[in-house]
């Protein structure tokens, strides 16, 4: 007697579209539903000190080299007192070796400020960092290349509170 297989590769094939169907939209779901990684690290710092570019050729020539001049705006609504914040630095989520003891431009200049030549802009030129307000800090040369990531947090002296953080693809 003969057995027709023909019934069980109908069912086999339709099976394995089904199972393909069902892995290809897991795969999306999980695409979609993947927490940004900026966040994972820093979950309860808000955004209010935001990186709006990482520069790497030279403000005067612009000349391509690795200046690794990072500019931040302060989108938040509250005014921060540049005396009372210090920040922390990463690349690629390893921690860089630089010291940000101030925002406050006048101060930060009698600081001792390793692996950071200047700092300008109109966030750092008083006392206080407005909403809206840029400052620019210009690492030194090869801190940053293309293509890492970099994240900024933004503490609080008084309690070392985490008050904003960001991360930006270079």
């Amino acid at each position: 007697m003969l057995i027709d297989d023909s019934s069980i590769s109908h069912v086999k094939a339709t099976m394995l579209l089904v199972l393909i169907t069902l892995i290809l939209a897991a795969l999306l779901w999980a695409s979609i539903s993947i927490p940004d990684l900026d966040c994972v690290f820093m979950e309860d710092a808000p955004c209010i000190i935001e990186i709006t570019g990482i520069y790497h050729e030279d403000e005067i020539t612009h000349a391509a080299c690795l200046d690794s001049r990072v500019v931040m705006r302060h989108s938040g609504d509250d005014t921060i007192s540049n005396d009372d914040i210090y920040a922390r630095v990463y690349r690629d989520y390893s921690l860089v070796s630089c010291n940000i003891e101030t925002f406050n431009g006048f101060n930060f200049v009698g600081t001792n400020h390793y692996g950071v030549q200047w700092m300008g802009g109109s966030g750092c030129s008083s006392e206080y960092w407005y909403p809206g307000e840029k400052t620019s800090i210009d690492f030194s040369d090869g801190t940053f290349r293309p293509g890492q990531t970099i994240r900024i947090d933004i503490i609080r002296k008084e309690s070392n509170e985490v008050i904003s953080s960001h991360s930006y693809y270079a």
